[in-house]
């Protein structure tokens, strides 16, 4: 990997790494029954990450508190300074496994492609074939807890291999760099729909209808593999002369976080939550794919108006573009209807469009 890689330095909370260290000190120095809960967080975090499950040292795999631990070590040490060099040589060895997970050697990064909440993409070469990916690199925000959160990360990635659609960017390969959960991804020449929308204005609806159409066939192939997208917005719509894809399917670990954190922060209107169904804002941890049918509709409406759909007025928007014909209309506002009135899959949606065809385009 090449020098142009910026990265931000972790936080020392996000950072696997300094919690070894952590669990070093404690260990080593005597430390009060206050260290035990410490002991056992971080125990469980280790646990359960994918680069050093199975490969715990035995006095951190069978103690699974501070006064097992403490047990475990006098049975086996009469000197602290034994005991001491044994848990620093242990936890040393754990620290070089996790930058042995650094997998990205086979890369030139070339250029910052883009930034979002979750993290930063960027374009890569690989150095063998010459071919252009792009590698997604993810905040950790991992380490609370039990520690679940990463290991659900590479559950949740590696479902994104079953996702083989022209209008889906195809998932190549996921891995951890530098503690970072990253994905590659196929690079796709593209500007964002947000992107597009702020260099040339609102879309024809003739446009729009085709995008919409493209967006549905991918996410009802995403539906079928039992995946529901859960954000989509316009920075996740990528558009191209006659193409649109879609990216970032199925990290519930990041969409949960981000809405729960979102609704927190901002109380009844979260950033973003334009195009984010109600019912998920209401409920982060929901996966229902009508979630993604309201999206469908507020993309679509984004992109004939260059507006989000918010306020009680919103509707009269579409009835100002002279050119939307009424039947196009009236599909975008049952997408953004509740979930009860909205289309209850894909299918239904298109069989809506499909009806109303002649008179949409």
């Amino acid at each position: 990997m090449n020098k142009t890689l910026d990265l931000p330095p972790l936080n020392e909370q996000d950072s696997v790494a300094a919690l070894i260290e952590t669990l070093k000190v404690g260990l080593q120095y005597p430390a009060d029954d206050g260290f035990n809960d410490s002991y056992c967080r971080i125990r469980a975090i280790l646990r359960r990450h994918p680069l050093l499950k199975g490969k715990l040292p035995e006095f951190l795999a069978s103690s699974t508190t501070l006064e097992a631990y403490r047990v475990w070590m006098k049975q086996r040490y009469e000197k602290s300074f034994e005991w001491n060099s044994h848990v620093g040589n242990a936890l040393a060895q754990l620290i070089s496994l996790l930058s042995s997970g650094d997998s990205l050697d086979n890369y030139d990064i070339e250029r910052e492609l883009g930034r979002g909440g979750f993290g930063r993409i960027f374009v890569a070469r690989h150095k063998l074939t010459e071919r252009r990916f792009a590698i997604k690199f993810y905040q950790p925000m991992f380490h609370d807890g039990g520690g679940t959160a990463l290991s659900r990360f590479f559950q949740e990635a590696s479902m994104l291999y079953d996702l083989q659609h022209p209008n889906i960017v195809t998932v190549r390969d996921v891995g951890l760099y530098r503690e970072r959960p990253f994905i590659v991804m196929d690079y796709f020449e593209s500007l964002t729909l947000n992107r597009a929308l702020m260099a040339y204005g609102r879309m024809p609806p003739v446009k729009a209808l085709s995008m919409v159409k493209l967006m549905t066939s991918a996410l009802q192939h995403a539906h079928e593999k039992q995946i529901v997208h859960r954000d989509l917005t316009p920075g996740n719509v990528l558009l191209a002369p006659n193409d649109c894809r879609i990216i970032d399917f199925g990290l519930g670990v990041y969409v949960e976080r981000s809405l729960t954190s979102r609704l927190t922060q901002q109380g009844e209107n979260p950033a973003g939550g334009h195009y984010t169904a109600r019912e998920l804002i209401d409920n982060p941890k929901l996966i229902d794919r009508r979630s993604d049918i309201y999206s469908i509709g507020a993309l679509w409406y984004n992109a004939v108006t260059n507006t989000v759909p918010g306020g009680a007025n919103f509707a009269d928007s579409l009835t100002e573009i002279a050119e939307l014909p009424e039947s196009h209309r009236a599909i975008i506002l049952t997408c953004l209807s509740d979930m009860e009135h909205r289309y209850q899959s894909c299918e239904e949606l298109q069989s809506a469009i499909q009806a109303n065809e002649e008179a949409i385009e």
